[in-house]
């Protein structure tokens, strides 16, 4: 049976995909050919097999896409997100990206926090249960668009704390939480050192400092896990490239960010990323 790339989005036969033992199907989402191809670029010091966005080149990006930034069900800000979903509904992108930590596992966190806050089980189900109803509205809402989920450090929250202490169990955890953030007509990145390439833009959750995430990668980057948009561009020869931070959906207010000082909760921002022909810009939620 063929396999689609996630890059080119050509159908190629199985045995043109890398082994990658923590995928669904044991292949990487890439075929050998782009891999290969950003391998070369990057080793060049360019920034993508795709069209840089310069000048001359700022008409590559001909699709729109929505980039929806941590929302850590079940403490999400439930007025933010439901703006969000308008927005998806009235812009009608050809993607729907979530850029990971749609759950919070608050259950699993390591700070010193209450026990009594809510049960393990009670997080995990309420999480589900909204993250459904997320998908299941962006599909209602923008039926012809491709969905992706990514993987975000704190959906690994879980699968760590267990490993840390029951290492022969990590599989099965594993398996357990692929299945808690797959949803039906989204595309799951379970690996959180795959790239999801779209039109010459690269999807991660992120780790770095706002900006040095496209300064690393060379190429046009969106990603989140700061919690705080905005967009940043570069001026490299012989082009340009931006980093979008898509942003916050949380409720900061929630017992899952109790931990924050509140000068950085202040810095929290509450909003969504959108890439078209325009450009990348992040809209905040007013």
């Amino acid at each position: 049976m063929p396999r689609t790339c996630c890059r080119c989005k050509q159908e190629r036969p199985l045995e043109e995909f890398g082994p990658n033992k923590h995928t669904p199907s044991g292949l990487r989402y890439q075929c050998r050919a782009c891999e290969a191809a950003d391998q070369k670029l990057r080793r060049a010091g360019k920034q993508s097999t795709e069209p840089k966005q310069t000048k001359q080149t700022k008409e590559a990006i001909t699709t729109k896409t929505v980039a929806l930034g941590d929302i850590h069900f079940p403490f999400h800000n439930r007025a933010a997100l439901g703006w969000a979903l308008e927005v998806i509904g009235s812009e009608q992108p050809d993607y729907v990206v979530q850029v990971g930590d749609v759950f919070d596992q608050f259950s699993f966190a390591k700070w010193p926090r209450s026990h009594n806050a809510i049960l393990p089980k009670d997080e995990m189900d309420e999480a589900r249960k909204h993250a459904l109803f997320m998908w299941s509205e962006i599909k209602r809402l923008a039926p012809k668009a491709d969905c992706y989920q990514l993987m975000g450090n704190h959906d690994q929250r879980a699968l760590k704390r267990i490993t840390e202490s029951v290492p022969s169990a990590e599989t099965f955890v594993r398996d357990g939480i692929k299945e808690l953030l797959t949803f039906q007509g989204v595309t799951l990145i379970d690996d959180s050192q795959d790239e999801l390439h779209i039109d010459g833009v690269q999807y991660e959750h992120g780790h770095l400092r706002f900006g040095e995430h496209a300064r690393n990668n060379q190429c046009n980057t969106v990603c989140g896990h700061s919690h705080r948009g905005g967009s940043m561009f570069y001026n490299v020869v012989p082009g340009a490239y931006w980093e979008l931070n898509c942003g916050f959906l949380g409720d900061i207010r929630g017992e899952a960010f109790r931990y924050m000082p509140t000068k950085r909760a202040t810095n929290t921002t509450l909003g969504i990323g959108i890439v078209d022909a325009l450009g990348p810009r992040f809209c905040p939620y007013i």
